[in-house]
């Protein structure tokens, strides 16, 4: 047998023999494990980021998030839109800022924080922005393009 085959053949076997998982199912799976595990201490899981969902504990912690919302100023195709979003995640994920990103209409792209300990990060990159015309945080208007790229707020 080549080296293709053999490939080809475990491939086929991962997929046949893989379960996959919804959310709802790992949880259960989770605590089935936890319930087996013989060192298992249930207090380990207090700050565990999984267990709490609400907002308030979250902020509590630190943990929090922000919603961008980015008009751009002239009308320009939807493919456009999406190139120049991409283009926008891809720079403020290599600043380690972990974002969400969901393109509304021609005009209009909203950016999601996962956490927002670097805000000002992100504020200063769409200052410096000259593709957008404005963008709103906590219902504070700022302008794109206010400052040069070599700049710094």
């Amino acid at each position: 047998m080549s080296f293709r085959s053999v490939l080809f053949l475990l491939i086929g076997l991962y997929f046949a023999n893989s379960t996959f998982y919804d959310e709802k199912r790992a949880y259960k799976l989770y605590e089935e494990w936890n319930k087996n595990e013989q060192d298992y201490d249930p207090e380990d899981d207090k700050d565990d980021e999984m267990t709490s969902t609400s907002l308030e504990d979250r902020k509590k912690r630190g943990i929090g998030s922000k919603m961008a919302v980015i008009y751009l100023g002239e009308d320009i195709e939807m493919e456009e839109t999406e190139r120049i979003s991409k283009i926008w995640e891809r720079r403020l994920v290599n600043m380690y800022i972990p974002i969400n990103r969901f393109v509304v209409n021609k005009k209009t792209i909203v950016l999601s924080m996962k956490e927002t300990s670097r805000l000002k990060k992100f504020i200063t990159f769409f200052h410096k922005q000259k593709d957008c015309k404005t963008f709103v945080i906590d219902q504070v208007t700022y302008d794109c393009g206010t400052i040069e790229e070599d700049q710094d707020l």
